[in-house]
């Protein structure tokens, strides 16, 4: 295997980085492109933001997308601000040193990264890898919060059926989750689904 391809490793697994370079006014993706393809990176498309959706995108399963842009790009930031929320994958940008009005404007986009066009192919690999691993870190502990988030949720709703039950029937705690148990099994819906109809039922 050609170390040069061997760029991210999760869990032992080996992937080589995946994006698609999107052009704004520059006229250097051709080179860009090629330079990626030297450092280990596959190029899956190259077309100007204008053609550019990012539905396809995210059907394209890129890790990244890199924008290679050139003043008057400014014009441009609200597709890029589109494209950074829809396309769920990490959003880079080359740009030429001296355009500090565009850095900073996509910058307050929320881009990952930018770097300027005199980095060298193996340094914006490099970043690339950075930037996804940390994407991807930061996707992996939203979904943990969001998991403990719902599974906390579901456990009021047992816990108020619960109370409604004991409440009304003069059952003890362990009665209580018992019949609801029981309740769950015989319908064959999820605890919470049914804590959910106890609690409607009592509402109505």
């Amino acid at each position: 295997m050609n170390p040069a391809n061997t760029v991210l490793c999760w869990d032992g697994l080996v992937t080589m980085i995946k994006l698609t370079l999107i052009e704004i006014g520059s006229r250097r993706t051709r080179t860009l492109s090629a330079a990626l393809a030297d450092a280990g990176v596959e190029v899956l498309c190259v077309q100007s933001l204008r053609e550019t959706h990012p539905a396809q995108l995210a059907a394209l399963g890129a890790d990244a997308c890199l924008i290679a842009a050139e003043s008057p790009a400014l014009q441009a930031l609200d597709q890029v601000r589109a494209l950074k929320e829809q396309s769920h994958c990490v959003v880079l940008a080359v740009l030429p040193e001296d355009d500090h009005a565009l850095q900073a404007g996509l910058l307050d986009l929320g881009i990952n990264a930018y770097v300027v066009e005199s980095i060298s192919p193996a340094l914006l690999r490099t970043i690339l890898e950075a930037c996804i691993r940390r994407y991807r870190d930061e996707a992996g502990l939203t979904q943990a919060l969001m998991g403990t988030q719902a599974a906390l949720e579901k456990r009021r709703v047992v816990d108020r059926a619960r109370c409604l039950l004991m409440e009304r029937h003069g059952l003890s705690e362990k009665d209580a989750y018992r019949q609801l148990q029981a309740s769950a099994m015989q319908r064959g819906l999820p605890m919470a689904e049914l804590a959910r109809q106890v609690l409607q039922d009592a509402v109505n």
